[in-house]
């Protein structure tokens, strides 16, 4: 069990890493909103969207990386039942962040969707083994 946990800790990290590559941390932790008094700035630097790297294999790494961390814990009834309601939670989140995007990037967003999976990479895992 130790080092399922210990994988999962590794690729969180990982994602966090990577996702970190491509998003404005000011703007994700609202501090470039409270600085410019605004709230609606795109999350990256450029105010494009990103479609390279890791965002080639999961549109959302870091709500990826969460639930990786938040799973990879010793587990037991209460743990189980926590880690179920942050998941759906992170989820909401991700659907809710979706409809936002679409908003912003319109069709360039929706062609990206049909490209990369949302959270968990099986579109480039299903393209990796086909080529």
């Amino acid at each position: 069990m130790r080092i399922y946990q210990v994988i999962l800790l590794g690729i969180a990290v990982l994602f966090f890493y990577l996702g970190g590559r491509h998003y404005d941390a000011r703007q994700v932790l609202g501090i470039r909103q409270i600085m410019e008094r605004t709230s609606n700035k795109a999350i990256t630097d450029t105010g494009e969207l990103y479609t390279s790297g890791v965002l080639g294999i999961t549109r959302h790494p870091w709500y990826l990386a969460a639930m990786l961390f938040i799973w990879a814990r010793q587990l037991d009834i209460s743990a189980i039942l926590v880690n179920v309601i942050l998941t759906f939670y992170l989820i909401a989140g991700t659907y809710l962040e979706e409809k936002k995007l679409i908003r912003e990037f319109g069709e360039k967003y929706i062609a990206y969707q049909k490209r990369v999976s949302m959270l968990m990479p099986y579109k480039w895992i299903k393209s990796m083994i086909i080529n």
